[in-house]
């Protein structure tokens, strides 16, 4: 298991990933962070999370990225 800090400047966001192996959850800091997810429908859901939300993406979860308001940071936890 290891742990990362992400910081994500507002406006930017990450590619569209999944992960084989790898769980990835995250704690946002500060800011609002937009994530995009496939429920299993093989289409992308929005959520907006803000600071003190939590998520978390099960190994083959489709998912992104975005920051919408200043700097979100989240840990990543690897296993």
């Amino acid at each position: 298991m290891s742990l990362k800090l992400l910081k994500i400047k507002k406006g930017k966001k990450g590619g569209i990933q999944y992960h084989h192996k790898k769980n990835e959850c995250g704690y946002v800091l500060s800011g609002k962070l937009l994530v995009r997810y496939d429920k299993g429908n093989k289409k992308l859901s929005n959520k907006i999370l803000k600071a003190g939300d939590v998520f978390h993406f099960p190994p083959g979860a489709v998912h992104q990225e975005e920051a919408l308001i200043i700097m979100v940071s989240a840990y990543e936890f690897l296993g």
